[in-house]
């Protein structure tokens, strides 16, 4: 396993880790959570490849992109 595999390994074994997928979301809250970002989050827990390799950053069009999307989520 690679160093960020390892990592996200032990971020997951933490408590309440997974809560977000047991919550009952209020949508007169504002608490709702699209398919899409669903999916991408569960992805990205699951270590899934998200988009190609070295893309453009679509907020700041200068960094490029890893397959994880990692200056796009931090």
């Amino acid at each position: 396993m690679t160093t960020r595999q390892k990592t996200v390994f032990e971020c997951l074994k933490a408590a309440h880790a997974r809560d977000f997928l047991l919550a009952i979301l209020i949508d007169g809250l504002g608490q709702h959570m699209s398919t899409v970002e669903y999916h991408t989050i569960l992805k990205y827990r699951l270590m899934i490849p998200i988009f190609p390799k070295d893309e453009d950053c679509p907020v700041c069009r200068k960094a490029c992109l890893d397959t994880f999307r990692e200056h796009a989520v931090h």
